[in-house]
């Protein structure tokens, strides 16, 4: 009686799942049938698709086997063979499934091309393109896993993405950031550089204790850029001008002491110094300023006066005016007569003009009045005086020249 085709059971293996790159083979033996008997294999059902162009070969082995084998599997080998036994009676097919366990391939990322400033928000998606699922996509930095790193959140997309994302980055969160993916065929890693480049911090400085200086006093003052990425530069700035190390100011000298420090001194300081001295640190990241005022209490300065040389007239009225021309207010004024101070009963009266005159006034003069005048003006800074001397005809008296005198 004539015996169709029956294909003894086969598999690839006793591995229920293989590695790419691994070497697989199968046989497909007729253990019964008339022959001849003709043999052949499709994959997933479809004898369109070429085999032997994906790396599969078939060998006869004789007139009732045929042996499939892979030289190196990959994920596009995965799915079912079909050896097909026909000879005059009939036919008969067996179903062989191949399980390819496929490697997680990660998508490149990185965080583009520009460094990040401090408070810029940062991101990056991992994206698995390849692999078997389910895959555990986890993130490292510096050493640590995504649970003990601040400030960073993390987004599970569908079953092979990944977001990290900062919402305000700082210097700490520099580094290198490392999706992780892994499946039952193994474990995949990316990495991307983040670096986040910190803008200059000054630390607060003052001209003193919120008291003015006096003129001639030293003051020294010292800008420290406690933070920020290197290199920063370091400048002044008086009353929105720039000051150079060499800067025309008198007495006024600019020392850097490295690259995070300058230093500004005046030996004497005067009025020209007063004002606001600004402090500017800079680095590719932005720029801080840092101002503070430096006041200065000058003295009173005198507007030199004399009197006539030629000896006056007795009767004759005459005035003194002595004029400050600098110095801060207020100021007080006195007048003395040779060195005393100045009685309402020698005719002589004084009279406040401004905040920066007194006048000095005789009615009529008389041979008592004849000598040195004295004004002395006085501030918080200190004081100074100024003399003249009075002539009074028909008197022989020995003139002062005319002096000031500056008294701190």
């Amino acid at each position: 009686m004539p015996v169709r085709p029956k294909i003894l059971p086969f598999t690839f293996g006793e591995d229920e799942f293989h590695t790419p790159g691994s070497h697989v083979q199968t046989i497909c033996i007729v253990g019964e049938g008339d022959l001849p008997i003709e043999l052949t294999w499709t994959f997933r059902g479809d004898s369109k698709i070429g085999m032997a162009d994906m790396g599969v070969s078939t060998t006869r082995v004789g007139p009732r086997s045929s042996v499939l084998q892979i030289d190196s599997v990959t994920a596009a080998h995965s799915g079912e063979y079909t050896c097909t036994a026909k000879n005059s009676v009939g036919s008969q097919s067996v179903v062989a499934d191949l399980e390819v366990l496929v490697v997680p391939k990660i998508l490149p990322f990185n965080f583009g091309e520009e460094d990040y400033t401090s408070g810029m928000s940062a991101q990056l998606q991992c994206i698995v393109t390849d692999g078997d699922v389910p895959v555990d996509i986890r993130w490292i930095t510096s050493g640590q896993t995504h649970s003990a790193l601040s400030g960073i959140t993390f987004t599970k997309i569908g079953s092979k993405s990944s977001i990290m994302q900062i919402d305000s980055v700082d210097a700490s969160h520099s580094g290198n950031y490392t999706c992780t993916a892994q499946n039952s065929a193994g474990r995949a890693s990316y990495t991307a550089q983040l670096t986040v480049v910190v803008a200059p911090q000054i630390a607060p400085f003052s001209f003193g204790d919120d008291e003015a200086l006096n003129a001639g006093d030293f003051v020294v003052v010292q800008c420290s850029a406690v933070k920020g990425d290197s290199p920063i530069s370091l400048r002044w700035a008086f009353k929105s001008r720039p000051l150079a190390s060499d800067s025309p100011i008198t007495g006024l000298t600019i020392n850097s002491l490295g690259d995070r420090i300058s230093v500004l001194s005046i030996q004497s300081v005067a009025a020209v110094h007063n004002g606001e001295y600004t402090c500017t640190a800079e680095n590719p990241a932005g720029v801080a300023n840092y101002t503070a005022t430096l006041t200065v209490n000058v003295v009173p300065r005198i507007v030199p006066f004399d009197l006539s040389d030629e000896a006056i007239t007795s009767g004759q009225p005459v005035a003194i005016q002595c004029t400050v021309s600098e110095g801060d207010l207020p100021i007080s004024f006195r007048w003395a007569f040779h060195g005393q101070e100045l009685s309402s009963q020698m005719g002589i009266s004084t009279i406040r003009i401004n905040a920066r005159v007194s006048l000095l006034s005789i009615d009529s003069i008389a041979a008592g009045h004849a000598g040195n005048y004295t004004c002395t003006a006085q501030n918080s800074a200190g004081s100074v005086n100024h003399t003249a001397t009075l002539l009074v005809q028909g008197l022989k008296l020995f003139p002062l020249k005319t002096s000031a005198h500056l008294i701190l």
